[in-house]
């Protein structure tokens, strides 16, 4: 059956359909944001913004950024954005080179490029085997116009704002990565970009290991599948759920649980809904909660205890391709935007709350929204939402601050440049 998957700037056919996929990449770092890319951005644009203020109760400067990174054959490393919680606005410090993948051999960061940390937003200093510094790893996606998916790494060190080129074992596109307890990353699935073959989904993994800056394989997943979703579990396993899979097997229902002390995947239960593009958001109880898909509006949690997954009502809206589901502080999880069952980016906002299975729909957004940043900040429990598409395509700048306390929106500072398909990792540096 054809799949076809909203996205600008590039397209990509198989003989599964047609998959229209872009990202620009957003890293939310403890709110850090380093702006990458061009198409949205002028190479000649130079941003003169404030330097950031002392935190007066630190005696010390906090850096919270969000790495973006815009549409195009083009790839670039321009800026790194911080954003100021306090002042709620924006400053750059760094200015970084531009690669173009599609014609010279250096590495950029391509469009449908995925994202982790070595600490991770569910990782903990006691949970932690080994102890590493903040680092943002990004990999694969698209590396230019006609090049299909990349094998190009790039690790960004946060504590002296330098980029390091690495290359995936293998190239990918629509993968995963989750950071494991001991600070390790997995790399899961994804597109391999020939569109020849039938087994076009990755089935295998590779693990980023800090120490070592090195890949290596492990796994391989027992389906192969791209546009899955990926959460690690509160013993440590990682639970992947749903994709695309291959014609040689899989319907987009199956579930496995990588197990990272032996390196291996196992089937488990299969989800009540097939899904795509969705979310696998951990609750404060140890559920899991998957929501989102494009067509379905049906949610479920599983159980790592029992390895089932249970129906847990439905969402008040669709929230398909290009939402983003995010964790609170208070154990809810905040559901914006996305497409809705007509393919148009909705304008629905919703919290799931863990201790009554339900869902509560919340003032809708100004307008529709789809494929922009939902970034948690940890010390305050507000989430910063930027970027992204209006129902009618524009590319948005503005941003919004979500209160979890009132369960309002608040217009806050635009970011400098438009952008969308942002990714949320986080990452903290203290200077």
């Amino acid at each position: 059956m054809a799949s076809s998957y909203p996205l600008t700037g590039f397209t990509m056919r198989s003989h599964r359909g047609q998959m229209r996929l872009t990202v620009i990449l957003a890293i939310a770092v403890v709110l850090i944001p380093v702006l990458l890319g061009v198409g949205c951005v002028n190479d000649d644009d130079n941003m003169d913004l404030p330097d950031p203020p002392a935190d007066p109760s630190r005696g010390k400067i906090l850096s919270r950024t969000v790495l973006t990174q815009t549409t195009g054959g083009k790839i670039a490393v321009r800026q790194v954005l911080i954003w100021i919680p306090e002042l709620k606005d924006w400053y750059v410090t760094t200015t970084s080179q531009t690669f173009n993948p599609a014609r010279t051999p250096e590495p950029g960061l391509a469009a449908g490029a995925q994202a982790a940390t070595t600490s991770g937003p569910h990782a903990s200093a006691a949970g932690q085997g080994r102890q590493f510094q903040s680092l943002a790893l990004f990999t694969g996606g698209i590396a230019g116009r006609g090049t299909f998916a990349s094998n190009t790494a790039l690790l960004y060190d946060h504590e002296a704002e330098e980029w390091t080129a690495l290359s995936l074992l293998d190239a990918r596109v629509g993968h995963t990565m989750t950071t494991l307890a001991d600070g390790r990353i997995l790399i899961v699935g994804g597109w391999n970009g020939d569109t020849a073959q039938s087994d076009f989904a990755h089935t295998s993994a590779e693990l980023f290991d800090p120490s070592t800056r090195s890949f290596r394989f492990t796994g391989p997943l027992a389906v192969g599948r791209t546009g899955h979703a990926a959460v690690r579990l509160p013993d440590g396993r990682i639970l992947v759920t749903g994709g695309e899979p291959n014609n040689s097997g899989g319907d987009g229902t199956s579930a496995e649980l990588y197990d990272p002390d032996t390196g291996s995947f196992k089937s488990t239960t299969p989800m009540v809904v097939a899904r795509v593009h969705h979310h696998a958001v951990p609750l404060v109880d140890g559920r899991i909660l998957v929501v989102g898909s494009n067509g379905t509006r049906v949610a479920e949690v599983f159980d790592p205890a029992t390895e089932a997954f249970t129906p847990v009502g439905e969402t008040a809206g669709f929230h398909g391709y290009g939402a983003t589901a995010t964790p609170l502080l208070d154990g809810r999880v905040l559901i914006i935007g996305g497409l809705d069952n007509d393919g148009v980016f909705t304008d629905i906002v919703e919290i799931f709350d863990p201790a009554t299975n339900t869902f509560a729909a919340l003032t809708a957004l100004p307008e529709g929204r789809g494929n922009h940043s939902a970034v948690l900040n940890p010390t305050d429990g507000t989430v910063l939402i930027c970027g992204g598409y209006t129902p009618n395509g524009a590319t948005l700048d503005s941003c919004l601050l979500f209160d979890p306390v009132a369960n309002t929106f608040q217009v806050t500072t635009n970011m400098p440049q438009v952008n969308a398909e942002f990714i949320g990792v986080f990452v903290e540096r203290a200077e």
